[in-house]
């Protein structure tokens, strides 16, 4: 266990003073809602790079400030972004996507999907977007798989791919088969309701 615990606190990063979670489980839908629109992504990458009010931006994205409200609003309900006072900061170092799957017994079951997810990396946040990306024709293919090699250097995961997808996925099945059930035989789970939900008859 202590292994496990090591491994992910090298994940710790600190930003403006404060610590972002080293791992960040996200369902699917979550995910998806982010790295399908390229401005929430564009916004995201930018909150990773520091730029951390609304106003600085809705002038760089030449969007209102409504409009900002609007994606940061969308960012946090996903995830992928808290509020610190008037500041936006990213939740965590490493974001891995899951589904829930009802057995045939009718017993939930949480799986990782080992082809989704996002790193912050040196203040830049890298998507890896399943069947959508394309590493052979794609130009931040450098860029991803720096951040992928970086990260399993972190978990001490030896990687044999080049391909910053299959590289990715490396990382998610070391980590699901040698790390996570580790920590979950000793440790609890904290669920966060989606502000979608508070307050809803369901």
């Amino acid at each position: 266990m202590y292994a496990a615990l090591e491994r992910l606190r090298n994940l710790v990063m600190q930003i403006g003073g404060y610590e972002l979670q080293p791992v960040k489980l996200m369902s699917l839908p979550s995910f998806e809602a982010v790295a399908s629109d390229e401005t929430k992504v564009r916004v995201l990458r930018l909150i990773a790079s520091g730029i951390d009010t609304a106003t600085e931006l809705s002038k760089l994205v030449g969007s209102s400030k409504t409009g900002i409200y609007r994606y940061l609003k969308s960012l946090m309900k996903s995830g992928f972004v808290i509020k610190k006072g008037r500041r936006y900061i990213p939740s965590a170092r490493l974001y891995l996507v899951y589904t829930v799957e009802v057995e045939d017994d009718g017993v939930p079951c949480i799986r990782l999907v080992r082809d989704r997810g996002a790193i912050l990396d040196s203040r830049d946040m890298i998507f890896i977007k399943g069947p959508e990306c394309d590493c052979s024709t794609c130009p931040e293919r450098p860029r991803c798989l720096e951040a992928v090699r970086r990260i399993a250097k972190l978990l001490d995961v030896k990687l044999r791919s080049t391909e910053p997808m299959a590289a990715f996925r490396e990382v998610v099945e070391c980590v699901v088969t040698r790390d996570i059930p580790t920590l979950l035989r000793r440790a609890c789970l904290v669920l966060e309701v989606p502000e979608l939900l508070v307050g809803s008859q369901a």
